[in-house]
């Protein structure tokens, strides 16, 4: 159990892998990362691997672990050229990593899509750590351990929605400024400028 104390704790992530996630990239491959947060503003996150079942292998570090948080809110992402796109998302009651034995929690869990779905499962191990103790090497990740708990809260699925909103607005707004510029290409190689009535006779005249 984590007790409250002058000294405090830090959370270390293990961000091992996902599989069975959404292909949301519409030119390619997902460009997928993982990030972590207790309050949905700081954020920690690990390096990009490309497809469905990106393999991380990474530490995450989330200082100053307090009693009144309630969750660890976990976020796969599609990084594109503007917003990134989310693929999926859940919060992690932390309870379940205090009570822990020696306060660690290795698992699989459970994410949800844009459209409030289950769909695809992240692997990661959890350790709670004093102040001043720095994280160590990646942890071991128990391929037979249960599958931990996981949940859809109800402020994080209204900040994911916004999320695919705003993405989803960039991608029309690049898709019709792609058409108008190439409708003005197209009219400049053939629509070309037509003479005015005025241009023509004085050209004709210019002839005699």
């Amino acid at each position: 159990m984590l007790h409250s104390s002058a000294h405090g704790y830090n959370l270390e992530c293990t961000a091992h892998k996902a599989y069975e996630l959404d292909d949301v990239d519409r030119t390619g491959k997902n460009d997928a990362y993982c990030r972590i947060s207790f309050d949905m503003k700081n954020w920690e996150k690990t390096v990009i691997k490309k497809g469905t079942t990106p393999d991380w292998q990474q530490i995450l570090f989330l200082r100053d672990l307090k009693p009144e948080h309630e969750y660890v809110y976990v976020e796969v992402m599609d990084e594109e050229t503007g917003s990134d796109e989310p693929i999926g998302f859940c919060a992690i009651p932390l309870d379940q990593i205090r009570n822990a034995q020696g306060q660690k929690f290795s698992g699989e869990f459970e994410l949800w899509t844009c459209k409030s779905a289950r769909k695809g499962k992240v692997c990661l191990t959890f350790r709670v750590i004093p102040l001043g103790e720095e994280p160590g090497s990646a942890l071991t990740y128990e391929a037979s351990t249960r599958l931990g708990v996981s949940k859809l809260d109800p402020e994080h699925e209204k900040r994911i929605k916004k999320l695919k909103l705003k993405e989803a607005a960039e991608d029309t707004a690049k898709l019709v400024g792609g058409f108008a510029a190439a409708g003005a290409a197209l009219g400049g190689l053939f629509g070309g400028k037509k003479k005015t009535e005025g241009e023509t006779t004085e050209a004709t005249h210019a002839q005699h």
